[in-house]
């Protein structure tokens, strides 16, 4: 049994869409002249052309035409929906709607603020894009790698602070290396003196010496 358009175009997505409804849809032709005429006469003479030549012409015509509306269709399509999808798609992939552990009742409104949180990055993004130049996932993977790099710094300030400030004693090299995702000489080695001064100057704590 034939697929009906409807289902065809749903299963080809927005391309298939647009090609089926150029396809389909009434394309103006040239109008034929007055006088088709064929070769076929012994003295050289023409006459009318039959009604079986002009269908085999009609459907190489209606081909050429659907394929001209395909090329144009695909080109707008690349120059600019598979961006604006690349932009949807890596603003899901960024920001998401995490209901895990969370009730039932307050679903609704993290799935909002997932949703809102998504179209405003969308919007920057295609801002930036637009005005800037810039591509937009360079642009998140960059801003990734900045929070990446922030989280590492608020790693070592901690186990610092854990280590040589925190009363009245150390926490445990065991307890942190579980923690942190480290083994005992990584939580050793994680902060130097720098960390110890940023959270001496942060807090207004004096160290000592962390006990082994």
């Amino acid at each position: 049994m034939r697929e009906p358009t409807q289902d065809r175009a749903q299963r080809l997505g927005l391309p298939g869409r647009l090609l089926l409804l150029g396809a389909q849809s009434q394309l103006p032709q040239q109008p034929a002249p007055a006088v088709e005429c064929q070769r076929g006469h012994a003295d050289g003479r023409q006459r009318p052309a039959t009604s079986a030549t002009r269908a085999r012409t009609a459907p190489r015509e209606k081909i050429r035409l659907a394929l001209s509306f395909a090329i144009i269709v695909l080109a707008v399509y690349a120059d600019g929906m598979v961006t604006r999808d690349l932009i949807d798609n890596i603003t899901a992939l960024v920001v998401r709607a995490d209901l895990e552990g969370q009730p039932p009742e307050v679903h609704d409104d993290i799935v909002s603020w997932a949703e809102g949180e998504r179209a405003e990055m969308a919007g920057q993004l295609r801002l930036a894009r637009d005005e800037g130049g810039e591509d937009p996932l360079i642009t998140l993977l960059g801003r990734a790698r900045a929070r990446m790099l922030a989280a590492e710094r608020d790693l070592r300030l901690l186990l610092a602070y854990a280590r040589e400030f925190a009363e009245p004693r150390p926490y445990r090299l065991e307890d942190l290396a579980r923690a942190a995702g480290m083994s005992i000489s990584g939580i050793r080695t994680a902060y130097d003196d720098d960390e110890v001064a940023e959270v001496t100057a942060v807090t207004g704590l004096a160290p000592r010496r962390a006990a082994l």
